[in-house]
């Protein structure tokens, strides 16, 4: 597991790693992100690292999880399949109460 603060090769050196996840039976890196202005997150396989915009908060931002995390074991599925399962999933946890928590 990639320890947190640690610096990416390819990656800005004001992004930092927040978590260590295991998608698909792989290792993976979600961070938070300065991105560009449309960009809500980004899966970058070959550095097994998501990342996520530091703009997007709330329902939005659990939705943009989601959809990244759909993207790292799955690169072959259709966005709009990713799309709509992302948004699905998300609204199911947000009415059920998950919110996180800083």
């Amino acid at each position: 597991m990639l320890p947190r603060d640690t610096e990416y090769e390819g990656v800005d050196t004001d992004k930092r790693a927040t978590d260590n996840v295991i998608l698909g039976g792989k290792h993976w890196t979600i961070m938070r992100a300065k991105l560009a202005k449309d960009t809500l997150g980004q899966c970058h396989h070959q550095q097994r690292l998501i990342e996520i915009s530091t703009t997007v908060r709330g329902k939005n931002e659990l939705d943009t999880t989601i959809h990244e995390c759909l993207h790292a074991p799955f690169p072959w599925l259709r966005e709009w399949a990713v799309n709509q399962t992302a948004t699905e999933i998300a609204n199911v946890l947000w009415k059920l109460g998950y919110r996180k928590v800083e």
